[in-house]
């Protein structure tokens, strides 16, 4: 009768067991997911860190061209019309306008249609 008792007691605390080893393994697989996608954020916030640093580094320098004493005088020079002492401001027009200014050359004159010979005689007197 000892062992038909003891059975049933076995049974019970294999399925203990069981169920607790379950529960544990559930939750290291949930820990471990976590942990990974905690890795994966920090990877990510690394990246962007990064990324961060390089355009804060390109404006940085961007700072310091612009407050350099030769972009400085350019700007002056370009958008103000400035000049230094003893020098010309000269400001010429637009290529269009520029264009429609300048004389014709011949090139432009070919694309009209030709004079004949009698009409050329006749503009030349």
């Amino acid at each position: 009768m000892g062992i038909k008792d003891k059975l049933p007691k076995h049974r019970l605390i294999r399925y203990l067991v069981a169920a607790i080893l379950l529960v544990l393994s559930l939750s290291l697989a949930r820990n471990v997911m976590r942990l990974y996608r905690i890795n994966r954020a920090i990877d990510d916030a690394y990246s962007a860190l990064e990324e961060l640093d390089k355009k804060n580094r390109d404006l940085a320098d961007q700072i310091k061209f612009v407050r350099s004493e030769d972009y400085i005088e350019k700007q002056a020079r370009d958008k103000l019309g400035l000049a230094k002492e003893g020098e010309i401001v000269v400001v010429l027009p637009d290529s269009e306008t520029l264009r429609k200014l300048s004389p014709r050359i011949e090139r432009e004159l070919e694309n009209e249609i030709p004079l004949q010979n009698w009409q050329k005689w006749l503009k030349l007197f």
